[in-house]
């Protein structure tokens, strides 16, 4: 793991790095591109590798995190 140089004013901070950003999007990030593309809530659960029973669940938790603008 490599440290990263942060410069504060004349203060300097090493912040461990391994080098690698994280690329992959989240699971439910890919659920609910998959929605807003048209898809079901079981059909995107399963294009996720989710089973379709659990895509209206993941749907509900996406609607309380955003609030009304979700519906």
């Amino acid at each position: 793991m490599n440290a990263v140089l942060i410069m504060i004013g004349q203060r300097a901070m090493f912040i461990p790095h391994s080098g690698y950003a994280r690329s992959e999007i989240s699971k439910l990030d890919q659920f609910a591109e998959h929605l807003a593309n048209g898809l079901s809530p079981s059909n995107a659960a399963r294009a996720v590798g989710w089973q379709p029973s659990h895509g209206n669940s993941m749907l509900q938790r996406i609607r309380k995190r955003l609030g009304p603008q979700a519906i």
